[in-house]
């Protein structure tokens, strides 16, 4: 089922009733159409008809308050579905748009598209927690009204990637606090570089990956910019799809992490680049051994990914060799440019 059709039949189980909402999403300047829904939920003792049909007759000052009051017991997803959170969505593209970065001069951008009530999200800018840069943004998609209609979550630094001369400890916080859930994010990507660490300081991912995916029970595909820790392969098994890791300064054990890991029984696409940092010498914990690379492919469930990609090995080319013996159907495996030879 398509992530659409599942968020509209979850949230609006009677039939009838999601076919007068997508009439009004199809039409939104459609007065009856409106109308026609608040007689059925009248009929119904429906106190979000009172709602509907001051929406209608906007513009007084009177109704707005009362809408106001109203609008605190209606659902992100019936909201979204009226057409009351475009000008949510508006407000902060505006104000992310209009706030130039006036040390280095960038602009941040932000799309969004609406699809029956789910919306998908992608900002570009400053990835920095601070009042120009990433706080505003996750402070909006933290309301819990808008929390419940993310569909995709995009996270991109600039073109010009100012962060190159330095490592960006890119925090998520208060996106995985725990205090909102996402119920219908499908797809989360957060850009990748070679400097880029999620978490707070540091050079270990502090957990913030495996935070995130509580929060996300039928999150699909996920794009990471530096390894997780383990804790992201304990809890309950997860309906993730699709795994896009950049191990940054340290795999975390990654590797092995996954070879063991029972939590992601759809699991069916791997992405995974190992050491990335061709300017330092590598350390132990920043490449992959051909032993754990081994356990991986011989693991139960390996067998059941369709595609693997699997970039910047430090192995030698007999190493690569033998793992493909084990597999290489569907595999591809690209060796680092500071790999041995022999």
């Amino acid at each position: 089922m398509d992530r659409v059709t599942e968020f509209l039949e979850s949230e609006f189980p009677d039939a009838e009733e999601r076919a007068l909402l997508l009439g009004i999403v199809a039409s939104p300047t459609d007065k009856t159409a409106k109308l026609v829904y608040a007689d059925w939920l009248d009929d119904r003792s429906d106190p979000r008809a009172e709602y509907v049909r001051l929406l209608v007759a906007r513009g007084r000052r009177k109704p707005l308050v009362r809408m106001n009051e109203l609008r605190k017991a209606c659902s992100g997803p019936w909201l979204s579905m009226m057409g009351e959170l475009q000008r949510d969505f508006a407000t902060i593209a505006k104000k992310v748009e209009t706030r130039p970065d006036l040390e280095r001069g960038w602009r941040e951008t932000l799309w969004t598209t609406f699809d029956r009530g789910l919306w998908q999200f992608q900002y570009k800018g400053n990835l920095w927690l601070e009042e120009h840069g990433l706080s505003p943004v996750l402070d909006f998609i933290c309301d819990p009204k808008i929390a419940a209609v993310l569909w995709t979550l995009d996270l991109d630094a600039y073109d010009d990637h100012p962060q190159t001369n330095g490592t960006l400890h890119l925090s998520l916080v208060p996106l995985t606090t725990g205090k909102v859930s996402f119920p219908y994010l499908d797809r989360v990507s957060i850009e990748q570089s070679q400097n880029t660490v999620l978490g707070k300081g540091g050079y270990h991912e502090d957990g913030e990956t495996a935070r995130l995916l509580a929060l996300c029970p039928r999150l699909r595909q996920l794009t990471g910019p530096s390894a997780p820790n383990a804790k992201l392969f304990t809890g309950p098994k997860h309906p993730l799809e699709a795994l896009n890791i950049h191990a940054g300064y340290d795999t975390e054990d990654f590797v092995k992490n996954l070879a063991k890991s029972e939590r992601f029984p759809r699991l069916r696409t791997l992405r995974y680049k190992d050491f990335c940092c061709e300017y330092m010498d590598p350390q132990p914990q920043m490449f992959t051994s051909f032993k754990d690379w081994k356990t991986l492919f011989r693991s139960p469930w390996f067998a059941k990914l369709e595609e693997v990609e699997l970039s910047g090995v430090l192995l030698t080319e007999d190493e690569v060799k033998a793992l493909l013996k084990i597999r290489s159907q569907g595999v591809t495996i690209t060796r680092s440019p500071s790999a041995r030879t022999g």
